[in-house]
């Protein structure tokens, strides 16, 4: 029997995380490994949280809006007038309400 398609992942998912586990492995296994190779995976790490981050700050208005409009499709008929309903009735920094979990999700 195949694999039901629910159950299948996702190739970006997985390229992920064979990446992701091969890197831990080498860092783990590799007893000879340099003060400069560990600095670097750190420094590599860091500039990929830090550029989650930016990405996810950058795009959560536009997200909350989207879903604004998608919770209510007969009030709003396009994500910018959700994203300007959302500014002229809750504040400007209501679009970025829930940013500090999506920041920490990247």
């Amino acid at each position: 029997q195949s694999v039901p398609r629910c159950l299948r992942p996702r190739l970006s998912n997985l390229l992920l995380f064979v990446l992701f586990t091969s890197s831990l492995n080498r860092i783990a296994s590799d007893s000879n490994a340099g003060r400069g190779d560990l600095l670097r995976d750190a420094k590599m790490a860091f500039a990929g949280a830090v550029a989650g981050a930016i990405s996810a700050a950058t795009l959560h208005p536009i997200d909350t809006a989207k879903t604004l409009r998608q919770s209510n499709p007969k009030i709003f008929h396009g994500t910018s007038q959700a994203l300007s309903h959302m500014v002229k009735n809750h504040g400007p920094l209501s679009i970025y309400a829930g940013v500090g979990t999506a920041i920490i999700g990247a």
